[in-house]
């Protein structure tokens, strides 16, 4: 990062060992850089565990593009309750069964859910496969126009060795510029 940004004044980062070392000091202190740790905003288990159900929850009942059908949808073969529906209507468990009831016994009701469930499914399916290839079609078109170049343009080479070399990580990306010779 210095060799692409420059150097900075102040580095900030966790408390991890990596960051902590004596070899990692003496740098800092060779490059006049002074540090700031910093520890993260949530502290106990508890309050991580409840962020993360929050997340989980907005997840799986918010609707995906590709299936368009929420997750929740695809796995109950229903529509989650959520808690502004609890505002604004009086919902009791009778009520979730009442789009699925028919004036067949009470029995079918499963039957219902059930096939419900498998068609929801079927056109899930059919709709990742249309977004597939969608993103395909996108993903063609932007990369399927090569570049040309004229004689005399300079260019520069993208140095795909450059990982592969012992130290060659902090190498520049890019070779050159080089001139365009011929056209082929």
């Amino acid at each position: 990062i210095f060799m692409r940004m420059g150097l900075p004044k102040l580095l900030t980062s966790d408390q991890g060992g990596e960051f902590r070392s004596d070899l990692e000091k003496q740098i800092m202190s060779l490059l006049s850089i002074k540090k700031h740790f910093i520890t993260p905003t949530i502290h106990k288990k508890d309050q991580l565990d409840n962020f993360l159900d929050t997340c989980v929850y907005s997840y799986n009942t918010a609707n995906h593009e590709s299936t368009n059908y929420t997750p929740f949808k695809l796995m109950f073969g229903r529509k989650a309750i959520l808690l502004l529906d609890l505002d604004f209507e009086s919902l009791d468990g009778e009520c979730l069964l009442n789009e699925y009831r028919t004036s067949e016994p009470e029995n079918d009701i499963v039957a219902t859910l059930t096939s419900s469930r498998q068609e929801t499914r079927k056109a899930a399916k059919s709709n990742i496969k249309d977004a597939q290839d969608r993103q395909k079609r996108q993903y063609d078109q932007k990369h399927s126009r090569p570049t040309k170049f004229s004689v005399g343009t300079k260019v520069l080479r993208k140095d795909f060795l450059r990982k592969k070399r012992r130290g060659g990580g902090m190498d520049y990306k890019w070779l050159g510029p080089n001139e365009i010779t011929k056209d082929l």
